[in-house]
């Protein structure tokens, strides 16, 4: 649960899992299935088939991804970004423990590299157990290294040496609840900028825009991001299982990068790339997002 139950649905009962955004905005889910509900040493997980999304991976109540979705969210997150690099050959992962964003990543087969920092090793250990369609063999794959640790620290003590072409975050969100949202400040972006390469890329997932605070707290995050990058680019689309319009964010160490879809299919086709959902409508819908740091 991300709150306490707001007063009337205390008598739902665990049949059903409830997002409370606010006393007066209630997400319900029926749970029809429970795999794993536990405590980590960081959070609480669960793995859950849920009513009309599927399996999904819960951490603190809340729904993290889901395979209703999985797909749409997880090409989103990772393809804009290496479509838009030349020729990624190492990526950096921090957060994604299911397992997906690897997944996605390993699809490029530029990419010689993949680092994956994960906090919380149950997640990983889990989700790859009762999980398996989200990484579908990316553990597996020899290109693939798992780093069970703390990101802020990774990026101080190991990253800078190694250089990366793009840096993915796949945390839980900004926000005072969680173990990442603390991370979406200044020193945490300028830390992955000296990990980056000269022509790098860096893209984050930011949220939901749901109401006043969900967008100023996006504009603070993008504010915080742009001393560190040339260039920031703003995508978003609505994703069912959070019922909201989805930001993310995306910080290049060049200015002006081409994002023009001719030019990222031009580069889709030389990797023999194919989409479930990410293609020229979803990419012209995603860019175009009105959002508040416009």
């Amino acid at each position: 649960m991300t709150g306490a139950v707001p007063p009337g649905l205390e008598q739902l009962g665990p049949d059903w899992v409830v997002d409370a955004y606010s006393a007066g905005d209630v997400h319900l889910w029926r749970r029809l299935e429970t795999r794993v509900a536990l405590q980590t040493p960081y959070q609480a997980l669960e793995i859950a088939r849920l009513e009309t999304v599927g399996w999904c991976l819960l951490l603190d109540g809340k729904v993290q991804s889901s395979e209703l979705d999985d797909k749409l969210y997880h090409e989103l997150l990772v393809h804009p970004a290496l479509l838009a690099h030349p020729r990624p050959r190492r990526v950096l992962i921090l957060g994604g423990g299911e397992g997906a964003t690897l997944r996605e990543v390993l699809r490029h087969p530029t990419v010689a590299e993949a680092v994956m920092v994960d906090l919380d090793g149950d997640v990983v250990r889990l989700c790859r157990e009762h999980l398996p369609f989200y990484a579908a063999g990316a553990y597996d794959d020899p290109r693939a290294q798992i780093v069970i640790g703390d990101a802020w620290r990774y990026l101080q003590e190991e990253a800078v040496p190694q250089r990366f072409d793009v840096v993915i975050a796949d945390l839980t969100d900004p926000g005072p609840v969680g173990p990442a949202g603390g991370l979406y400040n200044p020193a945490f972006f300028a830390a992955i900028r000296r990990c980056l390469t000269r022509n790098g890329l860096f893209v984050s997932q930011v949220g939901g825009l749901r109401y006043a605070r969900e967008r100023a707290l996006a504009v603070d995050v993008a504010a915080a991001l742009r001393p560190a990058f040339a260039s920031l680019f703003p995508y978003g689309e609505f994703i069912a299982t959070y019922d909201f319009i989805w930001l993310f964010l995306l910080a290049t160490c060049q200015p002006r990068p081409s994002l023009s879809w001719r030019a990222l299919q031009r580069r889709a086709a030389a990797r023999g790339l194919q989409f479930s959902h990410y293609g020229e409508r979803l990419h012209q819908r995603a860019f175009a997002l009105p959002w508040p740091g416009a």
